[in-house]
């Protein structure tokens, strides 16, 4: 998966200002600029972000 792909799901599918993703081959950590998700608690913040990318992790494309 690219980067740019996870950025352009994480950037459909939630309510955020920004999304920088780095990593290489199926490694990835992302970081997501919102006010909504930063009202979150960290558990939270992490299943939100988590959530639109599950299929990919279940076809064990990547991880975060």
């Amino acid at each position: 998966m690219e980067l740019q792909e996870i950025e352009r799901i994480l950037k459909e599918s939630l309510n955020v200002d920004e999304v920088y993703a780095q990593g290489e081959n199926a490694h990835f950590g992302v970081i997501v600029v919102s006010d909504e998700i930063s009202a979150l608690s960290k558990l939270k913040q992490q299943q939100t972000i988590y959530a639109p990318l599950m299929p990919y992790f279940k076809l064990a494309k990547f991880t975060l």
